[in-house]
C-alpha cells in the first residue's frame, strides 16, 4: 500500500504541470464563443460564471463597414483588476458560420493561428503572450483582411481569460464578446447622360460626364 500511494502522488505531480502548461501555450480550437456550439473557456476555467468579473473585453478599431479586400489592424483589449496572467481566442465567420476573410499574426512571439483547410481560423495566445505577472490589462494586435467579395454580415467572436497566475484553472475570470460588420456600399456609377440647359452665347459647364464629342 505504501508503494501504491507514492506512485499515485508522483503521477499527479507529473500530470498537473503538463495540463497547466498546455493552457498557457494556447487553448484548443472552438472556444471563442462562436456558433453553433458557443463553447468558451469556462469549460475548464469554471470557478466563476461568464462575464461575471469586474473587467471588460473589447475589439478595438473595428469599422462599421468593411471594404472588400482591405486589410485592417485590430486589437483585442482585456482588462481585470485582479488578474496577473492573460489569454484569448478569436475567430471571424459569416452568417453560415464559415470562415470570413483572413486572420494574420502581427507578433509571432505572442500569438498564433490554427488554420485547417479553409475552416474557420482561430487566433490565440502563445506562452509569451500570456504576459505573466502583468496586472490590470493586456492586449494583442492582429491583421484581418476582408473577403474579395461582399459576403454579407461578418461576425468576430472572441473570449478572454483574465487569470490569477496560480498555475491551474481555478479562480480565473472568463469574458466573451462579439461584434459584427457589413460590407461597404460601393458608390453609384456616374450617369451615362443627362440634360444640360445652355444660354445663348458663352456657357461655362462643369460635368461628371465626359462627352464623346466637344461639338454641341
Amino acid at each position: 500500500m505504501r508503494y501504491y500511494l507514492s506512485y499515485t502522488i508522483i503521477l499527479l505531480l507529473i500530470i498537473i504541470p503538463v495540463q497547466s502548461f498546455a493552457f498557457s501555450s494556447g487553448p484548443g480550437d472552438g472556444l471563442a464563443g462562436d456558433p453553433p456550439n458557443r463553447a468558451n473557456c469556462t469549460q475548464c476555467h469554471s470557478s466563476f460564471g461568464l462575464n461575471s468579473g469586474q473587467g471588460s473585453l473589447e475589439l478595438a478599431d473595428v469599422p462599421e463597414e468593411y471594404e472588400v479586400g482591405e486589410t485592417y489592424r485590430l486589437t483585442i483589449q482585456l482588462s481585470d483588476p485582479n488578474a496577473e496572467r492573460w489569454g484569448f481566442e478569436l475567430t471571424a465567420i459569416d452568417e453560415d458560420n464559415d470562415r470570413a476573410g483572413n486572420l494574420e499574426v502581427v507578433n509571432g512571439d505572442q500569438t498564433q493561428i490554427s488554420d485547417r483547410n479553409g475552416r474557420p481560423q482561430y487566433l490565440k495566445h502563445r506562452s509569451a503572450g500570456t504576459f505573466r505577472r502583468q496586472q490590470n490589462e493586456a492586449q494583442w494586435e492582429f491583421d484581418w483582411t476582408a473577403p474579395d467579395e461582399d459576403i454579407g454580415e461578418i461576425w468576430f467572436y472572441f473570449t478572454g481569460n483574465a487569470a490569477n497566475n496560480n498555475g491551474n484553472t481555478a479562480g480565473d475570470r472568463i469574458y466573451a464578446a462579439n461584434v459584427s460588420m457589413t460590407a461597404e456600399e460601393p458608390p453609384p456609377p456616374p450617369p451615362d447622360e443627362f440634360e444640360l440647359t445652355l444660354n445663348e452665347g458663352w456657357n461655362l459647364v462643369s460635368s461628371i460626364v465626359t462627352p464623346d464629342t466637344a461639338e454641341i
